[in-house]
C-alpha cells in the first residue's frame, strides 16, 4: 500500500499581528467574482455582482477598473446594467481579455437585460455584442494564449456543442475528439508542462472531474480522476505536480485539495492542514504557490483564507477570518482577494489587498515529504542518467504499450515526440540539446502517467 508520510517540523505563530489588509479606496458594495489584467498590466479589471464603489458611489454595474490608486468605470459601455434596479441580482463570475477584446460571462440569461447577450457577451469598441448565445451559464478561460469556453452550456446559437470550446476566427469551435459528455460542467482550464487540463463536474475516459488534452486532438484521463464528491474549481501546476482544488469532500476527509504526481492522487499535507470549505483558487507567483481556501492547521481551530506554500513551508497570511472568500490575483506585486463581506478588517468592502513584500505570516508549518512507498504495478516514469549529456533512457517501471512520449522545454515548447508502441523504453539523443531542464510526459490509452524533470548539461 502506498503511504504519503508528512512531517510537521516547525510551527511559528505571530500572535497579535498587526492588520495587514489594505483597502481599495473603500471597496465595492457587493460580491466580487472575477479578475483580469489589461494587456499593459497597468490596470486590474474586476467583475462581480456589485453596483457601485463604496466611497464615491461610482456606477460600476458589474465591471470596474483599478489602477492601484483609484476606481474607474470608463471603457465598459455602461457595464451590465442601465440602472441600479436589480443590479445585485445579476452576477459576473467570469471575464477574459483576449486579443484586446473583453469577454464577459454573466450568470444570467441576459447582459444589460438583453436576452440576445445571453450568458456571454463581448465588447467591441463601445458596443456590447452577442457571443454564441449558449443555453446556460458559461466560464471563460484564457490559457496559454488560447481562449476556451467552459461552464454548463452544451449548445452555441442553438447547435449542440458540449464544452469546452475554443474561440477561433471570431466563433466558438468544438475541440477535436472532445470526450466530455453533455450535460457537464467545466469550471477550470489550466496549462502546465505542455498539457492542457480541464476540470469541473463530469466523467470522461473513466476520469472523474478532470481530463488532460495535448492541445491538438488527443485526450487522456488521470488514473480515475479526482476522488471525492462535487466539483473542481481551480487547477494549478507547481513543480512537476498538479494541484487541484474545489469542493472535494470524502467521507472522513474534508481537505478539498488533491495533488496529482503524474500517476496517483495524493492528499496535500494531510497531517498538517484541513480545508473546511471550498478551495476556490490557486496561483503561482515568484516560485510560491498561493491557495485561497478556508482552512486551519491540525490542532488549531483558527480559520485562515490565504495560504502560501514554497515547496517546504506552508504559511497562513492575512489574519484569521470567518472564511468564505473566493478568487484572487497578483497585481503590481500585491495579492488581491475577493473576500467575504464579514471580514473584520475590511467589513462590507468585498475586496482587499496584501503587500507581499511586507506581509508577516500568521502561522507556518514545515511540510516535508519524507517518502512514498511504491505500490506494485503502478506505472512511474524514470529517466536515466539524469542529468544527461548524450543519450538518455526514458521508460516506465511496469511497461506501457501504445503510448507516446512527449518532452517539453522550460517554456512549454514541444522538443521531442516518440512513439512507445510495443515497448516500454525510449532512448533520446540529447547531445545537441540546449543546457537546461526539460519535462518528460507519457500519454497512453490508459491515462497520463507521471511526468519527470530531466536535466541536460
Amino acid at each position: 500500500m502506498k503511504r504519503l508520510i508528512v512531517m510537521i517540523a516547525l510551527a511559528i505563530t505571530a500572535c497579535g499581528a498587526p492588520a495587514q489588509w489594505q483597502s481599495l479606496n473603500g471597496g465595492l458594495d457587493f460580491f466580487v467574482g472575477a479578475f483580469e489584467h489589461t494587456n499593459d498590466s497597468t490596470q486590474l479589471i474586476v467583475g462581480g455582482a456589485f453596483c457601485t464603489t463604496n466611497v464615491d458611489s461610482l456606477a460600476a454595474h458589474h465591471l470596474v477598473r483599478w489602477d492601484g490608486i483609484q476606481w474607474s468605470d470608463t471603457g465598459f459601455a455602461g457595464g451590465g446594467a442601465d440602472t441600479l434596479f436589480g443590479c445585485q441580482y445579476h452576477t459576473l463570475p467570469s471575464i477574459a481579455l483576449f486579443h484586446d477584446t473583453l469577454f464577459v460571462a454573466p450568470y444570467t440569461g441576459g447582459w444589460r437585460y438583453d436576452t440576445s447577450l445571453a450568458y456571454i457577451a463581448m465588447l467591441a469598441d463601445t458596443t456590447w455584442l452577442p457571443c454564441g448565445q449558449p443555453n446556460a451559464p458559461a466560464w471563460l478561460h484564457e490559457v496559454n494564449g488560447r481562449l476556451f469556453r467552459g461552464g454548463l452550456a452544451d449548445s452555441v446559437y442553438g447547435t449542440s456543442m458540449p464544452s469546452p470550446n475554443e474561440w477561433i476566427g471570431g466563433a466558438w469551435q468544438p475541440l477535436p475528439n472532445n470526450p466530455i459528455p453533455a450535460p457537464s460542467a467545466v469550471y477550470e482550464a489550466h496549462y502546465h508542462n505542455g498539457v492542457y487540463y480541464f476540470g469541473g463536474i463530469f466523467e470522461a475516459l473513466g476520469s472523474r472531474k478532470i481530463v488532460a488534452f495535448d492541445g491538438v486532438d488527443q485526450w487522456c484521463g488521470l488514473d480515475g480522476g479526482v476522488p471525492g464528491f462535487y466539483f473542481i474549481a481551480s487547477i494549478q501546476g507547481y513543480g512537476d505536480s498538479l494541484f487541484v482544488g474545489g469542493w472535494l469532500q470524502e467521507p472522513g476527509l474534508s481537505d478539498h485539495i488533491r495533488v496529482w504526481d503524474g500517476s496517483d492522487w495524493l492528499q496535500f499535507a494531510p497531517n498538517g492542514i484541513t480545508f473546511v470549505n471550498h478551495v476556490w483558487d490557486m496561483l503561482v507567483h515568484e516560485g510560491d504557490l498561493y491557495i485561497a481556501g478556508a482552512g486551519h492547521l491540525v490542532g488549531d481551530t483558527t480559520i485562515y483564507d490565504i495560504w502560501r506554500y514554497d515547496g517546504h513551508q506552508l504559511c497562513a497570511l492575512g489574519g484569521p477570518t470567518v472564511g468564505g472568500g473566493q478568487k484572487m490575483t497578483i497585481f503590481q506585486d500585491d495579492l488581491y482577494f475577493a473576500m467575504p463581506s464579514t471580514h473584520a478588517e475590511l467589513y462590507q468592502e468585498f475586496i482587499g489587498r496584501l503587500d507581499l513584500d511586507a506581509v508577516v505570516p500568521d502561522t507556518c508549518i514545515e511540510v516535508v515529504h519524507v517518502g512514498v512507498e511504491e505500490q506494485h504495478g503502478v506505472p512511474r516514469v524514470y529517466v536515466h542518467p539524469n542529468p544527461a549529456s548524450d543519450v538518455v533512457t526514458i521508460g516506465v517501471n511496469t511497461g506501457v504499450m501504445g503510448g507516446n512520449l512527449l518532452v517539453y522545454d522550460e517554456i512549454g515548447r514541444l522538443i521531442a515526440s516518440q512513439s512507445a508502441v510495443q515497448r516500454s523504453v525510449v532512448e533520446l539523443d540529447v547531445s545537441r540539446w540546449a543546457v537546461g531542464t526539460y519535462t518528460a510526459l507519457l500519454f497512453s490509452p490508459a491515462g497520463l502517467y507521471r511526468s519527470r524533470l530531466m536535466i541536460v548539461h
